[in-house]
């Protein structure tokens, strides 16, 4: 084989072994869903009051 395809063989082996571990670390963040609820509250807070004008 010739080096240069060794080269590049390892590097896709760390890429995939990087991306495993990344994926696995970011599915165990929990905060998504108070994200999604604070995002569905952020349109009330922008409306304008009709008695402050």
């Amino acid at each position: 084989m010739m080096p240069g395809v060794v080269v590049a063989v390892l590097w896709a082996l760390i890429a995939l072994i990087l991306f495993l571990v990344g994926r696995s670390q970011i599915k165990q963040v929990k905060g998504v869903p108070q994200t999604v609820d604070t995002l569905k509250e952020i349109p009330e807070t922008l409306k304008r009051n009709e008695e402050n004008r």
